[in-house]
């Protein structure tokens, strides 16, 4: 589960490089940055659910099981809804409605990724420090 926090990190912060990239107009590093944050997006979303499966932690054996599986969907959950902003934003970029002048698009996507990539982290801290403290 530590690796999805490093890609939600990876990808959070992708997102704030588009937006610096987009504001000085240079529209191929945008791509680039914002493409490869969507892919870590995805790959953070895998590893959410890849933990508990790969622990074969079964969520109707246990309440705490029961809460690692609805934390990770949680998480997959807001990192798909930040999945679509940051397509919309490549989207609006390749049809000329997101400049560098006219950029709250990317600017609001990349509020919500503070709050994606936030928590995220908070997950899988939750979820890996937890079970050190008994």
């Amino acid at each position: 589960m530590t690796a999805a926090a490093v890609l939600a990190c990876g990808a959070w912060g992708l997102t704030a490089a588009a937006l610096r990239w987009n504001s000085a107009e240079r529209a191929g590093l945008f791509y680039l940055s914002l493409g490869t944050g969507v892919l870590l997006g995805v790959m953070s979303a895998g590893a959410l659910l890849l933990g508990p499966f790969a622990a074969a932690m079964d969520p109707v054996a246990h309440v705490y099981p029961a809460t690692v599986w609805l934390l990770a969907w949680w998480g997959v959950f807001h990192l798909g809804l930040g999945l679509v902003m940051q397509t919309y934003c490549l989207a609006r970029r390749w049809a000329g409605r997101m400049t560098g002048k006219y950029d709250i698009d990317i600017r609001n996507v990349l509020l919500y990724w503070h709050f994606a990539g936030g928590t995220v982290l908070v997950i899988v801290g939750v979820t890996v420090a937890f079970p050190l403290l008994s």
